[in-house]
């Protein structure tokens, strides 16, 4: 799928784009709410053909739709700490560590979690006064009126959270410290519990040097961090019930700075997808020749970025109906 302008704009048209062909055959209206459209959005990540879009600035989750059947459900903003707290307050006093969607086989519900980095409000001799910060995950179920808290503790380490990934019933994060990727948390839909992944070896890179996403069935991770000369392409795999990393694919010769590419999926026939940052064309990769091959997109005149998307019929009536 592919969003004309790039993130942050105020560009509101999705692109189903014919991977055979390579050009778009159906193109979308999201259903932008009045929050969107003044402070802009970004697409959050996708889930069995939902897509989460976000608060630009923030990372906020804001609404969830289905861009086939054109519906969405909108997430409420309710806060479930221990006081009431305005919406103007809330917003002032709080701020999202991170965010992801995803679905869970278990309960059969989409799920939506924050993880939140709120002021403690104590109540002392004096009156309300301002605490600590206390770092804790809520879990929105999708079609139901409220947030409720994880009772997981969520990780308390002062890193930024890049890249939500969703992959096999997990959103995960790139955690970067100091401009370096450290280790990836995960965060699991079924049980509602955290675990941290190590990432592939080698593995304090610059953060302008990666990028994660799921790729074939796999957690994958881009890195770009050897002098700019190639970049590795990392698959997390099973072996004998281990998840280890696996490098699977070393480009070389790239003609552009290779910060500015991006994976996007396998094709059928092996050959690998990307996107090229500020610019309106996707490259075919093939990784056995080690051959490249530029496509202009027909039918997009402005740059885009593009995202790995499965076209689904769910309808989210159904989802409210079942939750409600």
């Amino acid at each position: 799928m592919l969003r004309s302008d790039g993130p942050g704009s105020f560009s509101r048209t999705l692109y189903l784009l014919d991977i055979a062909k390579l050009k778009p055959y159906s193109e979308f209206l999201l259903p932008l709410n009045q929050e969107l459209e003044s402070s802009g959005f970004d697409v959050l990540n996708s889930c069995n053909g939902l897509v989460c879009l976000a608060r630009f600035l923030d990372k906020n989750p804001v609404l969830v739709c289905n861009p086939i059947t054109q519906e969405h459900i909108q997430i409420p903003r309710k806060f479930t700490g221990s006081r009431t707290i305005s919406r103007i307050e809330s917003e002032s006093e709080s701020e999202i560590v991170a965010s992801g969607f995803g679905f869970s086989s278990k309960s059969n519900q989409f799920k939506v979690i924050k993880i939140m980095n709120p002021r403690k409000y104590n109540y002392g001799s004096t009156g309300f006064e301002i605490g600590s910060y206390i770092r804790y995950a809520e879990v929105y179920i999708l079609g139901t009126s409220s947030w409720r808290k994880v009772t997981e503790f969520a990780p308390q380490s002062l890193h930024s959270f890049l890249f939500p990934t969703y992959w096999k019933e997990t959103i995960n994060w790139a955690c970067v410290k100091d401009d370096k990727f450290d280790n990836i948390i995960s965060f699991d839909f079924d049980n509602e519990r955290f675990e941290i992944i190590s990432p592939p070896p080698r593995h304090r890179t610059d953060s302008n040097c990666i990028r994660m996403q799921e790729l074939g069935g796999c957690l994958s991770v881009c890195d770009c961090s050897s002098f700019s000369k190639y970049l590795d392409i990392w698959l997390m795999k099973d072996f004998s019930g281990k998840r280890l990393w696996r490098k699977v694919i070393t480009i070389r010769m790239w003609p552009f700075e290779l910060k500015s590419i991006e994976p996007i999926t396998f094709l059928n026939n092996g050959k690998l997808l990307l996107m090229v940052h500020d610019s309106k064309n996707l490259v075919c990769y093939n990784h056995l020749l080690e051959k490249f091959k530029y496509f202009k997109v027909s039918g997009i005149q402005s740059y885009f970025e593009a995202f790995s998307f499965v076209p689904n019929f769910l309808s989210l009536k159904d989802i409210v109906k079942g939750n409600c």
